[in-house]
């Protein structure tokens, strides 16, 4: 999917889908172990993330809220709550880009605080800001990339499209690499 070409990394992840459906996955190690020294994952709760993260970038929200939700289904490990505040987070952006705002906005109120995170921290503070939790002022102060983009999608959805747009040229531009969630947005400004 970081190569941009998002429709036909989805053909793939959707033959990966179909391959691994009916095959019970075992946990395994994930790249490098993060600072908490835990990553493993499988590759049916990837599959889903990703199937779900790319439809974001290709404008299909209903399949970003369906297989976010099958991928935190799948998720037999015990970092339930890091990809509950993952999952919830692009589903939250699905459902507004839908114009479901009051639904986004009910499930991430929904999010309990305190959740025993491992890694996700960049998404849970997000979280906590999407819910209202820490004020834009405050969470400005301290957001990366991630955070960025979810103050940048807010202004979008409350339609600050120079803030947004602002927003978004910075996290690009912040990341050598690109940023794709903030370049596809960008597109469409």
């Amino acid at each position: 999917m970081r190569n941009y070409q998002f429709e036909e990394g989805l053909i793939d992840l959707r033959r990966a889908e179909e391959l691994i459906e009916n095959v019970d996955v075992s946990p395994v190690q994930e790249g490098i172990p993060s600072k908490s020294n835990y990553s493993p994952s499988t590759f049916k709760r990837n599959i889903y993330f990703f199937i779900a993260e790319s439809s974001m970038a290709t404008g299909d929200y209903n399949t970003v809220i369906e297989y976010m939700d099958k991928a935190y289904d799948a998720n037999q490990l015990r970092d339930k709550d890091d990809f509950l505040v993952s999952t919830a987070f692009y589903k939250y952006m699905a459902m507004r880009k839908l114009g479901r705002h009051d639904e986004a906005i009910e499930m991430v109120k929904a999010i309990p605080n305190g959740l025993d995170i491992i890694d996700n921290h960049s998404y849970y503070d997000a979280i906590m800001y999407l819910k209202g939790r820490t004020s834009r002022e405050r969470f400005e102060g301290r957001a990366d990339s991630l955070g960025r983009y979810a103050m940048a999608m807010v202004d979008l959805f409350e339609d600050n499209s120079d803030g947004a747009k602002e927003k978004f040229t910075q996290v690009t531009n912040d990341n050598p690499k690109g940023y794709w969630l903030a370049e596809v947005e960008l597109s469409k400004l």
